[in-house]
């Protein structure tokens, strides 16, 4: 790192960022988030779930890219109690629920237990979403729009093909950007795609790739010295906090307020 001029000096953290403290303050793996080394019980509900006292809650619901999502969200709308309940490999669809492992679990306690008997204003819908995903959002959409106000499906990611840190101190060797080439090519078709589909269904759709590409190719990657991404998707906590806000922006423009 020596060598590498300044501005990329400050991507050192982020080379080894699943070690560090903002990743469990951005995540809450093993309290709100399960992975496949916790068990069911580990999920805590008294934390992770908003109180009954609270009015007009919101909830995210979703894998990883749902848990890189709650902390930004949660600071978006301090006037919100969000709960969260995420699980790592698992998209937020009606078909991921079940016995067997700790995540489907949950989200059978999601589904068939908490919604129905807790009323929410939004639920966040968000995951790495993958073209057969496609087939079980409608049904995983009407489905929790009996228990909530609004359905917020929140769209796929852009990615990149490794971890966006290296790729960037590795272009600069070269003299080059971490450019399209770099970026996994099926992630703004099937934007497109799913917009249609959940907007068909009735829910709300936030697509992320625009608030990070603006439509195209040209991705924002950094913010100010910060990577808004630390591997190949997984935003940054300071990621996680602008989008966040930029989410929260589309949604009152989109619905009136």
């Amino acid at each position: 790192m020596s060598r590498v001029p300044a501005e990329f000096a400050s991507l050192s953290p982020y080379l080894d960022y699943n070690r560090s403290a903002e990743i469990k303050f951005l995540f809450r793996e093993g309290v709100c988030q399960l992975a496949p080394r916790n068990v069911y019980s580990d999920y805590d509900a008294s934390q992770c779930l908003p109180d009954l006292a609270e009015a007009d809650p919101f909830l995210v619901v979703g894998d990883s890219y749902g848990g890189h999502l709650w902390r930004g969200l949660s600071e978006a709308y301090p006037e919100r109690a969000v709960g969260q309940a995420t699980a790592v490999g698992h998209r937020p669809l009606l078909e991921h629920r079940g016995a067997g492992t700790p995540c489907r679990e949950l989200y059978r306690f999601i589904f068939d237990v908490h919604l129905p008997n807790r009323r929410y204003e939004t639920v966040f819908l968000a995951g790495r979403w993958q073209q057969p995903d496609l087939a079980g959002l409608p049904s995983t959409i009407r489905y929790v729009r009996r228990f909530a106000d609004r359905v917020v499906v929140l769209g796929p990611m852009n990615e990149y093909e490794g971890d966006l840190p290296k790729l960037m101190i590795r272009a600069w060797g070269r003299g080059e950007k971490v450019g399209e080439a770099f970026q996994k090519p099926d992630r703004l078709p099937l934007d497109r795609q799913m917009k249609s589909i959940c907007e068909g269904a009735g829910a709300v759709y936030v697509s992320l790739y625009e608030i990070v590409c603006g439509g195209g190719p040209g991705c924002v990657q950094m913010l100010g010295e910060t990577p808004v991404q630390y591997d190949f998707g997984h935003l940054t906590l300071k990621g996680s906090r602008w989008v966040g806000v930029e989410i929260r922006s589309r949604l009152e423009t989109r619905l009136g307020r």
